[in-house]
């Protein structure tokens, strides 16, 4: 029930910052014509794949769920609150409609919201790929112009990355929950000693979506801070550069300073968890940490 808490108050978030987030949207449309051109055509390509997963892995793990649990008639009493079906075909109908809508709505459904939060942090990323570009091009024939464009470019960074973290802190919060008490019930229900096959299906299907759902967002997230502090270093090489060759541009070098002195934001899901780069090794030093609880706790009871 918990989880169908927070899969609810996931779904209403996004609807209630969609608007918020068409700033960001709208900025890839700056880009050159023809990269723009090559990443709609991944990103169809891209669409298209996971739209057929979409279908096909609910219809699947359905299938194997119905196969499985047909000759278990409380299976299907469990899904129809207790009413009793002894016809086989109608069990295993019903085995499978109702294991589906499961699959759809706690694997499919946060697997999508994960995909839609790893592609919207990836756009960001497109404006990290422009700015660090821009470090490394030379234009030692108009300095001061190339000044004000890297300023220019760090301001829209600063606004756009305020703009991805007020819109994706509490999602991304919610999306570590969903990932954690899928693991944490598959830790506890593998400690039990006799496990129907039908439920290896609903268990296997859950470790898949809590490792796919942890492992994208430490991927996605713990790159903004890489990409920042790529371009942080970037600029410290563009100031050294330039510091002595063009002393009458004092007032330029000092702002590049003050940009390069900042701190190196890094996105956090409600400002309790950090995507930095040791947060997956801490993430899986938790899950261990629980796990060897959970087995010590089941042990003294037996």
């Amino acid at each position: 029930m918990f989880t169908n808490a927070l899969l609810i108050i996931l779904w209403y978030i996004f609807l209630y910052r969609k608007k918020n987030l068409q700033p960001l949207l709208n900025s890839s449309k700056s880009c050159p014509k023809r990269a723009k051109k090559h990443r709609s055509q991944k990103c169809k390509r891209l669409t298209n794949f996971f739209l057929i997963l979409v279908f096909i892995i609910p219809v699947g793990l359905a299938t194997i769920y119905a196969y499985l649990a047909h000759e278990t008639e409380d299976e299907a009493a469990l899904w129809t609150y207790g009413y009793d079906i002894y016809d086989k075909r109608y069990r295993a109908a019903a085995n499978f409609i109702c294991s589906y809508a499961y699959f759809a709505n706690y694997v499919v459904f946060p697997c999508l919201v994960t995909l839609t939060t790893c592609l919207l942090i990836h756009r960001y990323g497109h404006i990290l790929f422009r700015l660090k570009k821009s470090l490394k091009v030379d234009h030692t024939s108009n300095v001061c112009m190339m000044h004000s464009r890297i300023l220019e470019d760090y301001r829209l960074m600063e606004e756009k990355f305020r703009v991805l973290q007020d819109c994706l802190s509490v999602p991304l919060f919610l999306l570590l929950s969903i990932s954690f008490l899928n693991l944490f019930s598959v830790l506890s229900a593998g400690l039990q000693f006799e496990i129907a096959a039908h439920h290896m299906v609903e268990l296997c299907s859950s470790t898949a979506t809590g490792i796919i759902i942890l492992f994208s967002l430490a991927f996605f997230c713990c790159k903004v801070q890489e990409e920042i502090s790529e371009i942080k270093t970037a600029l410290g090489s563009l100031i050294d550069k330039h510091q002595f060759s063009y002393l009458k541009r004092v007032k330029d070098v000092f702002l590049l300073h003050r940009v390069e002195k900042k701190d190196v934001v890094h996105l956090s899901a409600c400002g309790i968890i950090d995507f930095k780069r040791s947060f997956l090794p801490s993430a899986i030093g938790a899950l261990f940490t629980y796990g060897l609880l959970i087995t010590n706790l089941k042990i003294k009871r037996d």
